[in-house]
C-alpha cells in the first residue's frame, strides 16, 4: 500500500519514485493523524513505519509504548503533526498521453495529488516503457494497470478481426481490452473471447457491442 500525506508532496516522492540503492531504506512518520480507511474513524498522533519497497512495516502511536524512540541514524523521518496520512487513491478512468516528456509529467502529477494506482483507458505500446520506468524508480509516477488501444468499429470491423485482436493484446502483455461502441459481436461471444484469453475488458456506455435489441418485456398481468 502506498501512502499520501495531505498538504506534503515531498513523502509521496520518497515513497514513488526512489533509485534500487534507495529501495529498502526506512521511513518513519512521526505525531501525525492517519485514517486508515478500515472504517470511519482517525487515528491522532501516530507513528507509521515504512520500508521502500515492501510498504508498511507498523502503525503505532507515536507517544506510547509501542513507539520507536531511537530509530536508525539512516532512517528519514517525518514530522506529521498538523498533517493527516491516508493510503493513496486509484483513478480508474486515466489517459496517459503518447508524448513521452507530457507522459513524465502526467504520470507526476497523479502522485503529487495522492493517485497511487491508474487504470489506463487507451493504451499505446509507449506506456509499457513508462511503466517500466516508474518500477524502476527513474520517473515517479503511479501504479499503472494499462488496456491496450481501444476496439471500435473502426478497428475491429468483424468478429474475426476483433478475436484477433484480442490475441494481440493479450500476447503483447496488456492488462485488459477498452471496448468503444460498434464492435460488430455480441456481448455474451465477446466475454467469451475475453475469458477463453483470461483477458479482463472495461468499455465506454452502458453497450459497448453492437447487437440486436432486446425483445420488449411483458409486464406480468394484475
Amino acid at each position: 500500500m502506498r501512502l499520501f500525506i495531505a498538504a506534503c508532496i515531498t513523502p509521496c516522492l520518497l515513497l514513488s519514485g526512489q533509485s534500487a540503492a534507495q529501495r529498502g531504506a526506512l521511513t518513519v512518520f512521526e505525531h501525525v493523524s492517519v485514517i486508515p480507511m478500515d472504517s470511519e474513524r482517525v487515528m491522532p498522533d501516530s507513528q507509521v513505519w515504512v520500508s521502500s519497497g515492501i510498504g508498511i512495516v507498523t502503525i503505532g502511536s507515536g507517544t506510547g509504548r509501542d513507539a520507536v524512540l531511537n530509530p536508525p541514524t539512516t532512517t528519514v523521518r517525518i514530522d506529521g503533526r498538523g498533517k493527516f496520512l491516508m493510503p493513496m487513491l486509484a483513478e480508474m478512468h486515466a489517459h496517459i498521453p503518447n508524448d513521452a516528456v507530457e507522459a513524465e509529467r502526467v504520470l507526476f502529477m497523479y502522485v503529487a495529488n495522492g493517485i497511487g494506482t491508474i487504470r489506463s483507458m487507451l493504451g499505446d505500446p509507449s506506456h509499457f516503457r513508462l511503466r517500466e520506468r516508474v518500477r524502476r524508480g527513474e520517473i515517479v509516477g503511479p501504479e499503472m494497470i494499462l488496456s491496450g488501444p481501444s476496439f471500435s468499429g473502426t478497428t475491429a470491423r468483424t468478429p474475426a478481426e476483433a478475436t484477433a485482436r484480442v490475441a494481440a493484446e493479450k500476447k503483447a502483455g496488456y492488462d485488459f481490452l477498452k471496448i468503444h461502441p460498434g464492435v460488430p459481436l455480441s456481448r455474451d461471444i465477446a466475454r467469451h473471447r475475453a475469458n477463453g484469453s483470461r483477458s479482463r475488458f472495461a468499455g465506454e456506455r452502458s453497450s459497448p457491442w453492437s447487437s440486436p435489441p432486446a425483445p420488449p418485456r411483458h409486464a406480468p398481468d394484475r
